[in-house]
């Protein structure tokens, strides 16, 4: 699933081993890597903010959305960041997915 998000940048993400998720959780713990060149910075002082595309009796279809840094930046890989995606009820025995967002130039 993709959607577009002008003027944002597209994180990828991973369930955080750490911080295993309950079926009644209503977050969910994840390690995001932006996937545009943030000269291998985190995205600290930018915001962040997870979308809830769609939700299926078995999955949860997620992006994540991040800022993107000003001026031109290197590529030499970015650093996952812990994140908390918030959910309008518990998670129950669904299936988080990553979506994308194809990137934008301007925001």
């Amino acid at each position: 699933m993709e959607v577009q998000a002008e003027g944002w940048g597209n994180a990828r993400f991973r369930l955080d081993p750490e911080a295993p998720a309950s079926p009644d959780d209503d977050r969910i713990a994840v390690l995001a890597t932006e996937t545009t060149c943030t000269g291998g910075r985190p995205p600290d002082g930018r915001e962040v903010q997870s979308v809830v595309l769609d939700e299926t009796e078995a999955t949860i279809s997620v992006v994540i959305l991040v800022e993107p840094p000003t001026g031109d930046q290197s590529c030499p890989g970015n650093p996952s960041f812990p994140y908390e995606i918030r959910l309008d009820a518990p998670l129950g025995d669904h299936d988080p997915r990553r979506s994308t967002c194809p990137p934008s130039p301007a925001r």
